[in-house]
Order: structure tokens, then sequence, then C-alpha cells
């Protein structure tokens, strides 16, 4: 019984009816052409110094990982030996075109061509019945499909940590002064990122040992009942933990808002700007400027 969750070579060759014969078909069709292989190889280059995107994306050190692995192209292609490492390789494969920032339809020309180059070679020595074609190209779908499925794991890892990256940007927490530390929040704070931002507070606030913890409104883009909650149960958070939660940056339109749907925000010590909340902070630590 084939798994259609693990995605090895049984589940491929099962997904794409093909069978052990028409590999044998193809691995005798690659050995009458291997003699061609380096001039193939040529015309492709060509190909790809000419190819628009080429200076983009196609950099020396690109050509020279392509140029340092052609044989295993080649044999993956036409030696009809397939098996689950055919399959993790070719996702590999994938993955090195998406690390090295080659966008996906660049991606896609470059394997089009490569598997077209072949084809048409074969054609040309008389090899390409009706049944090679349909074994061909039910082959580099199977090809097509594994590599485009490392390109697509690799690209969603990198955006993965590029979100992460972000998010630790979007909460820049600096000391202020001595026990006392400031969080600007900009942008929109939904149930994540509030999370988020309540983790890096704790964090910083048991690290430092701080007494007052200051965050500045001013860039919030909406205030509504979510955030306000969110501020809410921070400040309580806060407070577990011996340490004040403020906020500044209240304008005239955040506190309208906050009356017009009825949220109680009392417990929470609120300023107009930074500098007033930067002047209560000192006093409750009983500490000055000067």
């Amino acid at each position: 019984m084939i798994d259609p969750n693990e995605k090895n070579w049984p589940y491929y060759q099962a997904l794409f009816f093909l069978q052990d014969e028409e590999l044998t078909e193809l691995a005798q069709a690659g050995q009458k052409i291997y003699d061609q292989k380096d001039a193939l190889y040529q015309r492709f280059y060509d190909w790809l110094q000419n190819h628009p995107f080429f200076l983009s994306y196609y950099t020396e050190d690109v050509l020279q990982a392509i140029r340092d692995s052609e044989d295993i192209f080649w044999d993956d292609l036409l030696s009809g030996q397939a098996d689950d490492e055919y399959i993790e390789r070719q996702r590999f494969f994938g993955q090195v075109f998406a690390s090295v920032g080659i966008p996906f339809d660049a991606y896609l020309a470059f394997l089009n061509y490569y598997h077209q180059e072949v084809q048409d070679l074969l054609e040309q020595q008389g090899l390409l019945s009706l049944n090679l074609l349909k074994t061909y190209r039910k082959f580099t779908g199977i090809a097509v499909s594994t590599l485009t499925d490392g390109y697509s794991s690799a690209k969603d890892e990198l955006l993965r940590e590029k979100e992460e990256t972000l998010s630790s940007m979007s909460t820049p927490i600096t000391p202020l002064w001595e026990g006392i530390l400031l969080l600007p929040l900009v942008g929109f704070l939904d149930s994540e990122r509030a999370q988020q931002v309540m983790h890096a507070m704790l964090e910083a606030i048991a690290e430092k040992n701080a007494k007052v913890f200051i965050l500045d409104i001013r860039g919030i883009a909406v205030m509504d009942s979510e955030v306000a909650n969110a501020l809410i149960k921070m400040s309580k958070a806060a407070k577990l933990m011996g340490c004040q939660a403020m906020l500044s940056g209240i304008s005239g339109n955040v506190a309208q808002t906050i009356v017009d749907i009825g949220l109680d925000i009392q417990e929470i010590q609120t300023h107009g700007n930074m500098l007033n909340a930067l002047r209560a902070a000192l006093r409750l630590t009983n500490q000055s400027i000067f």
C-alpha cells in the first residue's frame, strides 16, 4: 500500500504510471546518445548566456555548480536508475536553485530547455518512438515535480526565516534608564504579534530587572478592542513580574476610540507622549535626569 503522504519513489512511480520496463528502454536510449553529451551541454550553456536574465541570476558560481553536476544531471535523466535517493537528490537541487535566488519562472525555463534539448537529441538520433516519448515525458514530469517540491520547501523556509527576522526587528526593546525599558509599537497588532511582543517584553523585564516598561503606541495603525485587550494583558503580565507598564503616545483620537468602544484601561498608566511617560518612570524608580 502506497502512502500518499510519503512522497518517495514508489509514490511518484505510481502517480505517473511509470513501469520499470519503460525505465530500461529510456536507459538504453540514453546510452546511445551519451557521446553527444558534451555538445548538448555546450548548446545549453550558449542558451543560458543569451538568456535575458542571465547576468542577474546565472552567476559564474551558479554556472560552475551546474558544470560540476553535469554527469549527475545526465545520469538522473537517462540512466533509468531511480529510487528514494534519486527523489531526495532532485529535491536538493531544487533547494539549491531557490537558495541562490533564481526566480521560479527562470528556474522552470532552465528545466524546460534542458529537458527539451535531450528530447530533441533523442529525436535527431531516430530513437524517439511514441512509447519512448511517453516514458520520457512521465519521467521528466517526476523530475520537475520533485525539483519544484524542493524549490518550494526552500522558499518556504527562507520566508519563515525572514518573518522571524522581521518579527524580532518589530520588537526593538530599548533600555532608556536603569530599570526603565521602552518598546515603540508600529503597524498592526494582531493576536499573533501581541503574543510575540508579550514574550519579548517579559524576557526583557527578567533580563534587565526592569521596574517600568513603556509601551509607546503612537505608531499603532488601528486601535480596537483586540489591541486594547492585548495591552491590558501585557500590563497584567508585567505587574506579575514586579514591573509597572505604561502607555505613551495616547492621542486624542485614540482616547476617543477607547471611550467609544467602552474599554476600561484605568489599570494602565497612560501618558500623552513619551517624555511625560519617562518623567513618571523616573519618579517611580526614584531617579532623575540630572
